[in-house]
This record gives C-alpha cells, sequence and structure tokens, in this order.
C-alpha cells in the first residue's frame, strides 16, 4: 500500500468492513454520525463525513 495522506484514520481492508465499523461507531454512541466510506489514495477504506459544513448530528429514529 501507499502512503497514507491522512494516517490518523484508521485503515479498514474491505468496503465492507469500512461499513461495519461505522456501524459499530454509531451504534456505540447511539447517533447517526453521517459517515460513509470512502476508499484513499493509499488503497485502503476509512470513514469520513461528507461535508463537514452544515453538518447535524441527529437521533437515530427506530420505527420498531
Amino acid at each position: 500500500m501507499a502512503a497514507c495522506p491522512t494516517p490518523d484514520k484508521q485503515r479498514h481492508r474491505t468496503f465492507e468492513a469500512a461499513l461495519k465499523a461505522r456501524d459499530s461507531l454509531e451504534q456505540s454512541r447511539g447517533i447517526d454520525l453521517a459517515l460513509r466510506p470512502y476508499r484513499c489514495k493509499c488503497g485502503a477504506w476509512h470513514i469520513g463525513h461528507r461535508d463537514k459544513r452544515g453538518l447535524r448530528y441527529m437521533r437515530r429514529r427506530t420505527n420498531r
């Protein structure tokens, strides 16, 4: 793998692994963090915010 431009972020081998990490993080905090997996220049997958401007944290709605 190439050098990562964001070495402070956790690296995931697959898109699915990044999704699983995101879901686990959101579940542990009980909120939707509006995170998405993305492919980094280093070849790994990271999770990050779509757009940091105007980002609002919202409680997840459960329809049970």
